[in-house]
């Protein structure tokens, strides 16, 4: 489906919450808060967080208000969007390469993205046979061999299932 895990998707909300504290007028309690433990920062600061975020993410440069402001926030959130989709992108490809029960679902999804097929609409049993394919458990031989414990070489289609 394409989606961040939720480490990454907690991540891009804690930078959201800090831009719009740092846009936030000075007199605003939030903004006071967020400009004290930025002073005050230690390692369990909400500051010192969001600071190991971007520099995680070579993002450091953007910590301070008046460089994350002129670029502005949504070019900003465009840039942290495409750094974690590509550090998603590229989790997904190892732990998807790394199992072999999914041999059959990488041929099928090549790339770390929404395919078209998922907006369609579809009848159940349109969606019971991608859903069943996606995750290795489809009746075809490639997936019933595994359980009776055949060789790969043997595990040949003998007849269509559709």
């Amino acid at each position: 489906m394409c989606w961040l895990d939720v480490q990454l998707r907690r991540q891009i909300n804690m930078i959201r919450l800090w831009l719009r504290i740092i846009r936030m007028s000075e007199s605003r309690l939030p903004k006071k808060i967020c400009l004290w433990d930025k002073q005050n920062s230690h390692r369990n600061s909400w500051s010192f967080d969001v600071k190991s975020i971007l520099n995680k993410y070579n993002l450091s440069q953007y910590y301070q208000e008046s460089s994350t402001l002129e670029l502005g926030v949504k070019a900003f959130l465009d840039i942290v969007m495409e750094k974690l989709t590509d550090i998603g992108s590229e989790k997904w490809k190892t732990n998807v390469n790394g199992m072999p029960k999914l041999r059959t679902y990488i041929k099928i999804k090549e790339s770390y993205c929404q395919e078209q097929i998922i907006n369609k609409t579809m009848s159940s049993k349109q969606r019971s046979v991608i859903s069943k394919l996606r995750s290795g458990t489809f009746p075809i031989e490639i997936e019933i061999g595994r359980y009776r414990q055949k060789p790969k070489s043997e595990r040949l289609c003998k007849r269509y299932i559709f």
